[in-house]
């Protein structure tokens, strides 16, 4: 990318990468304490998330360019896996519960804005905002219940931090399909 073009926005995006990065290698320690089964879907969480972390550097660093959507789909496909994860974890603890509920949701919600053809601009906003509301009710739903600060502010964070990378993706590309003239 020529670094005449990277812009305020793709610095804010590269901080918020950075950060979900950040957070999710500090969750790594919590992993390590109880079920082996459950430590290694934790593993493949994070891995997930890191794994994600690195397509939206290569997505936004070709420019949110219409070439580049493949990185914006694995960084999708690659939170769904992250969440899948989430959701093993979450049924193994608890059972299935809202929680449960919710991370289907978001599922659902991450295949939809990585697959669905023609969604245009007003509905992947409209996705963006319930996959945001779902994780801050999660995130209420997480405290509610007691879990570990540790967890509540590590699961929580890279939830909402990795929902604003997403925002700044859809940002990214909607102002790239403005510049084509593709909208």
């Amino acid at each position: 990318m020529n670094e005449n073009r990277f812009t305020p926005l793709m610095y804010c995006h590269l901080f918020a990468l950075i950060l979900v990065a950040v957070v999710s290698a500090v969750s790594f320690s919590a992993l390590f304490k109880g079920d082996a089964a459950l430590s290694l879907s934790g593993i493949w969480m994070h891995a997930s998330l890191l794994l994600s972390v690195i397509c939206g550097i290569l997505y936004l660093c070709s420019g949110y360019s219409k070439r580049s959507a493949i990185y914006y789909k694995a960084f999708m496909l690659l939170k769904v896996f992250s969440n899948l994860f989430h959701l093993n974890i979450a049924v193994a603890h608890r059972g299935f519960d809202l929680a449960a509920i919710i991370i289907c949701v978001k599922i659902i919600l991450l295949l939809a804005s990585a697959f669905w053809k023609n969604l245009g601009k007003k509905n992947t906003w409209i996705l963006f905002y319930i996959l945001l509301t779902a994780d801050l009710f999660y995130g209420i739903y997480f405290a509610l219940n007691k879990v570990t600060l540790h967890m509540i502010v590590s699961d929580t964070l890279a939830n909402l931090l990795t929902d604003g990378t997403i925002g700044l993706a859809i940002k990214g590309k909607y102002d790239d399909k403005d510049a084509r003239g593709t909208i």
